[in-house]
């Protein structure tokens, strides 16, 4: 196996002929055996086009023969505007960031050094969106206000145009000590399965 350290090795050879008889060493020389150069690290997490509502997320990679490490975080996809540039120390293979990354589209890479601190090849570079701003309360459709309905009625609603919404949870209450959710739901309408009071 190769050595994780810059190693120096003295060879020589002797030969033997058909009747056993040994010959002399060699000269002996002299080579040094560098450690191998890192892959690009393999990126974990966050995945690619990952969505996250954690302005400090968690960010994990790995990758043979790193020692230490270097990640970086960008608005752009050629590393030019870096929010994020640091170096980690020995057998480190994650990283949260100490101060808030701003929401919006973001990339990741990481690269890793040996010993030498010879750095591989940087990663493929991920993508990811930091979005801590919830959607808009829904207007409410059906029935309108102060409607009065037989039976147990659809509800219905619309999301605020931009607000990114993709899922809801209905929720109902008549004040007396009833009250009825949904759970996560994704349409944006819904008719309770249980007898309206």
């Amino acid at each position: 196996s190769l050595p994780l350290t810059s190693t120096v090795l003295s060879w020589k050879v002797k030969a033997r002929d058909a009747a056993g008889n040994w010959g002399n060493w060699s000269t002996s020389r002299r080579v040094t055996i560098q450690p191998p150069i890192p892959a690009a690290p393999v990126l974990d997490s966050p995945a690619a086009g990952a969505y996250l509502n954690d302005n400090t997320p968690k960010f994990n990679w790995n990758v043979p023969y790193g020692v230490t490490y270097q990640i970086q975080v960008s608005t752009t996809t050629a590393f030019t505007a870096l929010v994020v540039n640091e170096t980690l120390g020995e057998g480190v293979l994650t990283y949260t960031p100490s101060s808030e990354i701003s929401d919006g589209l973001k990339y990741w890479r990481v690269r890793a050094f040996n010993t030498d601190d010879v750095p591989g090849p940087w990663s493929a570079a991920r993508s990811f969106t930091i979005d801590t701003t919830p959607p808009a309360a829904p207007n409410l459709g059906l029935p309108v206000n102060g409607a009065s309905v037989i039976g147990t009625p659809t509800f219905s609603w619309v999301s605020v145009a931009g607000s990114g919404a993709n899922a809801y949870e209905f929720y109902i209450d008549d004040g007396l000590g009833f009250s009825y959710s949904s759970g996560t739901i994704l349409t944006s309408s819904h008719r309770p399965g249980v007898s309206l009071p």
